[in-house]
């Protein structure tokens, strides 16, 4: 088959004869009839974003195709139907945190780099290999609407992101990097999903007008000066209400400040979805502080660095890491580990939820601080109880011990009595030894 191969970074692709892909069980062979060429793919293949690949590769994120050949374990799927690949490959091993690859484009850690050594070549190609659980069928549609369909690979970036913010119909979303190309997808599946208004910020005035022409007047465009403060109250006046959502999905190049000012337009207990690019091997933006306390961020760790405050350093999630919960005071973040999980259904964001001095988890901090009162006591009264019923028996068992361990011998006493003078001595030494544990356990509460 003929495919286009990158052989090193900064040549030009070649168009060769390259061997077919070989099905195995759990994969499916597709017949490319459309792909789509990413805004930023002469990057990639330059080398200046320094993404994974291993070289030689027949590059292409995903496409549009028809089905060729199928493994034996898929039982809905024919030869000949039109299907769409998703480029984002998960490991199988692991179920809640994936090592994670993007076909035909760059991988995530050492795993995501064995998961490109077997789906390795992407869709500029004839034929292209993929995970079964990867396609998915399109029904009845015709060779030419088979380009228009690639452009279901792009809307699906920032419809994860939504998603992970829980976008709720009727609310104002503000989209960060607005007149780029998965800016304006993100303006579009916003207002699909029922936003109210999305504001539009950005320096492009011929695409701002276009946006506006495109989707009416829901759209807010903003016109960026390049003053953090200026922006900002732009950005909130042109909502005419309280940002809801806030989408950043600028690309690496872009300042800090540009992000920043996005960022801080967000309501109150709003959410913000960190999208954008992050600095691969030194390049891409640096790091900025973000002095929210009280917002919900939902950030991919495959993308984007949110900064460690106060001499911390960053934490270190990754495409595998755990859930980190990040308290925002101040000028930086803090970062404390959680159990793993708790990622969106598409796998790519990781809930972070900021609990600053206003908030936390969305409720009010005097709310918060009266819930944790009460838990102290009542985990204080918890802990008492034992010791309290432990004395009382200890006491009796007292007296009883005392009663049937005498020396004296009564006249009324029984065979039986004397028979249980050892068993009431252990049964007190027992309760001893119990209330002592749990003093102990009072203690270290």
């Amino acid at each position: 088959m003929k495919a286009a191969v990158l052989k090193s970074f900064g040549s030009q692709l070649a168009i060769e004869n390259t061997p077919e892909p070989v099905l195995g069980t759990g994969e499916v062979i597709v017949d490319v009839v459309a792909t789509r060429v990413l805004s930023y793919m002469n990057e990639v293949f330059s080398g200046e974003r320094n993404y994974a690949l291993d070289l030689p590769v027949i590059p292409g994120p995903g496409g549009i195709g028809r089905v060729r050949a199928i493994g034996p374990d898929a039982t809905k799927l024919a030869i000949g139907d039109w299907v769409f690949c998703d480029p984002t490959v998960r490991s199988r091993d692991d179920a809640v945190a994936p090592d994670i690859a993007l076909q035909g484009l760059t991988a995530a850690g050492a795993g995501g780099m064995l998961l490109q050594k077997h789906f390795r070549h992407g869709s500029f190609a004839e034929q292209m290999r993929v995970p079964t659980e990867n396609v998915t069928r399109l029904g009845a549609i015709t060779a030419e609407e088979a380009s228009r369909w690639c452009a279901l690979g792009t809307l699906l970036v920032p419809y994860g992101g939504f998603l992970a913010a829980k976008l709720q119909p009727g609310e104002t979303v503000l989209v960060s990097g607005a007149t780029g190309n998965f800016g304006s997808a993100a303006v579009s599946v916003a207002l699909a999903m029922g936003a109210a208004c999305v504001v539009a910020p950005g320096r492009n005035d011929r695409i701002l007008a276009d946006l506006v022409r495109r989707f009416g007047e829901r759209v807010k465009p903003v016109k960026l000066t390049g003053n953090e403060n200026d922006d900002r109250e732009s950005m909130k006046r042109a909502a005419e209400g309280p940002i809801d959502c806030v989408f950043d999905i600028m690309p690496p190049s872009v300042s800090t400040t540009v992000v920043r000012a996005a960022i801080m337009a967000v309501r109150p207990y709003g959410r913000v979805v960190l999208m954008g690019g992050r600095r691969h091997c030194g390049w891409g933006r640096p790091r900025a502080a973000l002095p929210l306390d009280h917002a919900q961020l939902h950030h991919d760790p495959r993308r984007l660095d949110v900064p460690a405050g106060r001499g911390e350093p960053p934490d270190r999630t990754g495409a595998r890491g755990a859930v980190a919960a990040r308290r925002v005071r101040g000028d930086g973040v803090r970062s404390r580990p959680r159990q793993r999980g708790g990622g969106s259904r598409r796998g790519q964001w990781r809930a972070v939820q900021i609990d600053g001095d206003q908030a936390v988890n969305g409720l009010p901090a005097a709310t918060m601080r009266r819930r944790s009162r009460f838990a102290r006591h009542v985990k204080w009264l918890t802990s008492i109880t034992p010791i309290v019923a432990g004395t009382g028996r200890l006491l009796c068992m007292g007296l009883f011990s005392r009663f049937y361990s005498s020396s004296t011998t009564w006249p009324f006493e029984s065979d039986t009595r004397r028979s249980m003078r050892p068993a009431s001595s252990m049964l007190c030494v027992a309760i001893s030894i119990e209330t002592l544990v749990a003093l102990t356990s009072c203690i270290r509460a």
